[in-house]
C-alpha cells in the first residue's frame, strides 16, 4: 500500500457519519466525455472505483451502514461505484423473493424500495462519489430481462425475445421513464438534473444466449445491436445531462478466431458486436468487464489478456474517439497466489493503454461476506486498488475527485499577524486539519488552502 490511511480512518471514525442527506459539492458539475477520456469542468477525470450492485437493496444493508460505506469508500480516494438501480419481482436468483423490490409486478413502483435509492444518491453525493447505475441485468440477479419476459409473455419463453419483443422492450422503456424523472425524496434533485450521477448502463451484461443468433443462420449481433440503438436513442430523448454506456462485456463478432480456445470472445458467440455498439451516436463511452478465470483463461497464461483483450478493446473504442473503462474486473481467491497480481496486471494494461477508469469487482467496505471476487480494505486485492487510485490521482490537476477544482489561492506574502493567516479549506468534505493529518500539504490541489494547518504561515 503506497499511503498509510491510519490516521485517516482514527480522524473520520472519531465523529464517524453526518447523516445530512444530500449533503452535496457546490460545484459538482455533470461529468462529460472529450475524446477518449472524462472531464469535469473541462479538467480530467478518472472514474476509479468498485461495484458494490447491492447498495440499493432494502434488505442488504441499513440506512446508517450505506452511509458508512460511501464514508469509507471516500476515505480511500474511490470516486465512482457501480450500482444495480433495478430490483423486479425477485431478489438475487430466479424466484427467490425479495423484501421490497423496485417493481414488484409489472409497471408498479414500489415507493420504499425507491427511497433507498433516494438516499444511495444523497449518501454518495455527501461524500463526493459519482454513481453509475444499471437499469436492468441480463442475468437474473434482482429480476432481470428473464422477469420481464415472464411478466410479459408468460413462463417458459426465451429471455432472447426481450430484446425483439414490443411489449418487452415497451416495459423497459416505462421503467426507464419513471426512474430519469423521478424526484429525488432526500435531495430534491429530480435524476436526470443529479450530476451524482457519472451515467447510466443500459444493461448489466446485455448479450444472447450462445449461439442463438449463429444457430438461425442470422448475423451475430444484431439482435443486441439493434436494442442498443433503439434505447440508447430512448434515453437520450429523457436525459441529455448524463452519459450513457451498454453495459456489455466486451464481446466481438467480426474479432481474430484463428488462434488459442480463448478466441471465442472475438466469434459471435455471444450475440454481442462491440464494434459496431461503440459507434452508435448515443453511446457515450465503452465498457468490457475482464474477467480471465472465468473467461477460461488459464492461470499459466493470464498475460495473454492484455495484448488480445485490454489493447484490442481500447484500439476500437479509440478508433470511435471513445473513452473506454473496464467496468467490471476482478479474480476469484485460489487462481493466482495472490489477487493482487493480476489486478495490478489489468490496471497496468489497462493504463499504459488510455483507459479512462477502472472499476473492481468487487472492493467491500466490511471484512465480513467476502471470499471468491469479493475483497475488503484489509484483505489480498485492495493493495492494488489503492494503487490504482494514487495513480489516477496522479493524472489529474486536482486529484481523482469530482466537481469543479476551486481556483488557487495564492498564500499571503507577508502578513503582519498571525490572524492574517487562516485556513481556507478547499472544495472538500474534510477539514484542514484532517487533510494536514493525511499528508495532503503537497499535493497541487492544495495550493493556496489550508495555509495555517500546513505551516505555511511566515508571521
Amino acid at each position: 500500500m503506497k499511503r498509510d490511511r491510519v490516521q485517516q480512518l482514527a480522524s473520520l471514525l472519531d465523529d464517524y457519519i453526518d447523516l445530512h442527506g444530500g449533503e452535496r459539492n457546490a460545484s459538482w458539475d455533470f461529468v462529460q466525455a472529450e475524446n477518449t477520456q472524462f472531464v469535469v469542468a473541462g479538467r480530467p477525470w478518472y472514474p476509479v472505483g468498485t461495484n458494490a450492485f447491492y447498495a440499493a437493496q432494502v434488505d442488504v444493508m441499513s440506512s446508517a451502514d450505506v452511509y458508512a460505506m460511501f464514508k469509507l469508500h471516500a476515505l480511500h480516494g474511490i470516486k465512482a461505484i457501480r450500482v444495480f438501480a433495478h430490483s423486479d419481482g425477485y431478489g438475487f436468483a430466479d424466484n427467490i423473493p425479495t423484501p421490497e423490490p423496485i417493481q414488484p409486478e409489472l409497471g408498479v413502483y414500489n415507493e420504499v424500495a425507491l427511497q433507498r435509492l433516494d438516499l444511495v444518491l444523497a449518501a454518495a453525493a455527501s461524500s463526493g462519489i459519482r454513481l453509475l447505475l444499471a437499469f436492468t441485468n441480463y442475468e437474473p440477479f434482482y429480476g432481470g430481462i428473464q422477469w420481464y419476459v415472464e411478466q410479459t409473455l408468460g413462463q417458459g419463453q426465451s429471455k432472447n425475445l426481450f430484446y425483439t419483443d414490443a411489449k418487452c422492450k415497451q416495459a423497459y422503456k416505462n421503467y426507464v421513464k419513471m426512474l430519469i424523472n423521478r424526484t429525488n425524496s432526500i435531495t430534491g434533485v429530480v435524476y436526470k438534473n443529479d450530476p451524482t450521477i457519472f451515467a447510466w448502463d443500459l444493461m448489466n451484461e446485455p448479450h444472447t444466449t450462445d449461439n442463438y443468433e449463429l444457430n438461425q443462420g442470422k448475423p451475430a449481433g444484431k439482435i443486441v445491436g439493434d436494442w442498443i440503438s433503439e434505447m440508447a436513442a430512448y434515453v437520450k430523448s429523457l436525459d441529455g445531462n448524463h452519459l450513457l454506456t451498454t453495459g456489455e462485456e466486451g464481446y466481438r463478432t467480426s474479432g481474430d478466431t484463428s488462434c488459442c480456445v480463448n478466441n471465442w470472445m472475438n466469434g459471435g458467440v455471444k450475440g454481442v458486436d462491440f464494434d459496431r455498439n461503440v459507434k452508435d451516436p448515443h453511446i457515450d463511452f465503452a465498457t468490457v468487464h475482464a474477467y480471465p478465470d472465468n473467461w477460461g483463461v488459464p492461470a499459466s497464461d493470464y498475460k495473454w489478456y492484455g495484448p488480445n483483450f485490454i489493447r484490442d478493446r481500447a484500439r476500437i473504442a479509440h478508433a470511435a474517439g471513445k473513452p473506454i473503462i473496464m467496468e467490471e474486473y476482478g479474480v476469484r481467491a485460489g487462481y493466482l497466489p495472490t489477487r493482487t497480481e493480476l489486478l495490478d496486471y489489468l490496471q497496468d494494461e489497462a493504463n499504459a493503454h488510455g483507459y479512462a477508469g477502472s472499476l473492481v469487482w468487487a472492493l467491500r467496505h466490511l471484512d465480513s461476506q467476502t471470499g471468491g471476487y469479493v475483497f475488503s480494505y484489509s484483505q489480498d486485492g485492495a493493495a492494488a486498488i489503492l494503487d490504482q487510485v494514487d495513480w489516477a490521482s496522479g493524472q489529474t490537476s486536482y486529484g481523482v475527485g469530482g466537481g469543479s477544482a476551486p481556483s488557487p489561492q495564492a498564500p499571503p506574502a507577508s502578513p503582519s499577524s498571525c490572524d492574517k493567516c487562516t485556513d481556507v479549506a478547499p472544495d472538500s468534505v474534510y477539514t484542514c486539519a484532517q487533510q494536514q493529518s493525511w499528508g495532503k500539504c503537497s499535493n497541487s490541489w492544495m495550493a493556496g488552502y489550508c495555509n495555517k494547518s500546513c505551516g505555511r504561515c511566515t508571521c
